[in-house]
């Protein structure tokens, strides 16, 4: 793998890490880690998901009641102000993260694009960027 494209996710990295975006979901995760009843719930609701996944590992279908009661803590935490400024904050870092790899995504098709151009014209000059 080469070295420069490793050094410049590092860079990258770095970069994110120093993002308002980031630091807003460190600052909101502090939040929620200092609120007892935001732990407490998202205890209770962890408990509960690990064991429906176990249950449906052992093939089993969860019962009605199973199936309510964690969409009842769904939507008591999302209605939870530290819970939900958390997520929030999280899913602003992800559409960060996104538009990154979409840019990312952009410029090599944009490369393979003016590739296939000059195959064609080989006099071709792209447009400065």
């Amino acid at each position: 793998m080469s070295d420069a494209v490793l050094s410049k996710a590092r860079e990258l990295g770095e970069v994110l890490t120093r993002s308002p975006e980031y630091l807003d979901v460190k600052a909101k995760q502090k939040a929620m880690f200092n609120d007892n009843s935001a732990l407490e719930m998202l205890k209770t609701f962890h408990l509960m998901q690990d064991a429906a996944q176990k249950k449906k590992a052992q093939g089993l279908e969860l019962s009605q009641q199973e199936i309510k009661s964690l969409e009842k803590l769904e939507l008591k935490m999302a209605s939870h102000p530290t819970i939900s400024a958390f997520h929030e904050s999280q899913r602003r870092y992800q559409d960060l993260i996104n538009k990154v790899l979409e840019t990312v995504i952009k410029v090599q098709r944009e490369e393979q694009e003016e590739d296939l151009i000059r195959e064609q014209i080989p006099d071709y000059k792209p447009e400065k960027k």
